[in-house]
Order: C-alpha cells, then sequence, then structure tokens
C-alpha cells in the first residue's frame, strides 16, 4: 500500500512533466482550429464542426436562443447545413492566450446559398470565440458569438 506521501509525489511529478505553454504554440493551436472550421463550415461536414466545441459550450448565434452543450450545437449545425451551403472566410484581428483560456476576435465573410434555390446572400461581421484548452491539451471553442455588421430592418 502507498502512503500519501508517494501518491503526492507520483501526482507532482506528472504534472511536472506537462510541457510549459508556449504563447506561439498556443497562436497556432488556436489558428489552427480557426482553419478546421471554417474548413467544416465550406464543405457542410457538422460532425468536423462538432468536434471543435467544448461539452459545456456556450453559443450565443445572432437572431436565435442560446445553444448550450456539444450536443445542442451539432443539432443547430445540422439543421443550417440541412438548408443552406456556406463558403466563409475568417480574418483574426486578435488572438490574446492567458494559460488555459485564449479568445479570438476577428471578422468572418460568409456566402449564404439556400438550397431551395433562391439567391445567395453575402454577409460580413464580426466574431468573439473563447477557448479552453481541456486536460489532455486540446483547444476547443468555449463560448461563441458573431453577429452581421448589417443592420436589421424591420418587416413592412
Amino acid at each position: 500500500m502507498r502512503s500519501p506521501a508517494v501518491a503526492l509525489i507520483a501526482v507532482a511529478s506528472l504534472v511536472a512533466c506537462r510541457p510549459a505553454p508556449s504563447p506561439t504554440a498556443d497562436a497556432q493551436a488556436v489558428a489552427a482550429l480557426r482553419a478546421r472550421l471554417q474548413a467544416g463550415e465550406n464543405t457542410g461536414q457538422a460532425d468536423s464542426i462538432a468536434v471543435l466545441v467544448a461539452n459545456d459550450a456556450v453559443i450565443l448565434p445572432p437572431n436565435a436562443s442560446t445553444l448550450t452543450g456539444k450536443a445542442a450545437f451539432a443539432d443547430w449545425v445540422r439543421g443550417a447545413i440541412q438548408n443552406m451551403t456556406f463558403h466563409v472566410d475568417y480574418e483574426s484581428q486578435e488572438v490574446v492566450v492567458s494559460g488555459d483560456w485564449a479568445f479570438d476576435r476577428g471578422t468572418y465573410t460568409r456566402v449564404i446559398t439556400p438550397k431551395a434555390g433562391d439567391a445567395a446572400v453575402t454577409e460580413r461581421g464580426k466574431y468573439l470565440w473563447l477557448l479552453h484548452r481541456e486536460a489532455d491539451g486540446t483547444w476547443r471553442y468555449a463560448r461563441s458569438m458573431w453577429n452581421s455588421d448589417a443592420a436589421t430592418t424591420a418587416a413592412q
């Protein structure tokens, strides 16, 4: 039977073995996650988008209710992709990493084409994403919000 001191030393050595965060590597990981999100949206791959989101994510889409959790987000994405195709370009303007948290702020241009044959719409807007590094070192989106630059018009 091991003593509590031996167990404490074992845990401390495991923590000490975790590599120190690297600001450059972390910023590259955030950029890679953004690229994967963009590719998933552009190819209509709902599952490849959903895996980028933390299990306890909170998503604040424009003109819609808050989505809580990966499953709710995945369902929402599947519904959007079922009815539309997207071509999006994200342009990050700021990435800040602090420990196991980071944010990515930027702009996007998205062309939305309804699958029903209606005309495509181009949307320009901005986003703010909060990311969290999970215990295995993987970065995931923990909080997300975005909105269009265009003003909402009243129904006639």
